[in-house]
């Protein structure tokens, strides 16, 4: 994870790559669980305007937050928030909800996939969806 806080974002991303790979396993999702401040390193790295890196980031946190134990770390470091605000594409306004590439918004919706917190608003768009009834608006966890 050192060589994902590095300064030079290709070497970063490239670490990334090699993380993604890595936590597909269950011994590397506890890896970076069992790693004091793991999932908060990933998270912290996160940054848009660096697409690929965070994109590829996110991806590790989506394989990291399989493990049932790597959600409230996930949760405590602010990571849920950040990835919302990606996912809702960089502002909490509709109107300006496109700031961020579509491949940013899905790998954040993907990363946010097993938090309890995201699934409660699926749940409550599909219910919606299901009662024909305006499909409510994902708002802020």
């Amino acid at each position: 994870l050192a060589v994902v806080s590095s300064d030079n974002v290709h070497l970063a991303a490239a670490a990334s790559t090699a993380l993604m790979a890595i936590t597909v396993s269950r011994e590397g999702k506890y890896a970076v669980v069992n790693l004091d401040g793991g999932v908060a390193t990933l998270v912290q790295r996160l940054n848009p305007s660096q697409e690929q890196l965070t994109i590829n980031l996110m991806e590790v946190l989506a394989n990291v937050c399989e493990a049932p134990e790597a959600r409230p770390q996930l949760a405590a470091c602010g990571g849920v928030e950040a990835l919302f605000a990606i996912y809702s594409g960089g502002s909490s306004e509709a109107s300006l909800g496109s700031n961020y590439s579509e491949m940013l918004k899905r790998s954040a919706g993907q990363a946010l996939s097993s938090t309890p917190q995201f699934k409660q608003q699926q749940l409550k768009a599909a219910q919606a969806i299901s009662l024909n009834q305006e499909t409510p608006t994902i708002t802020a966890l």
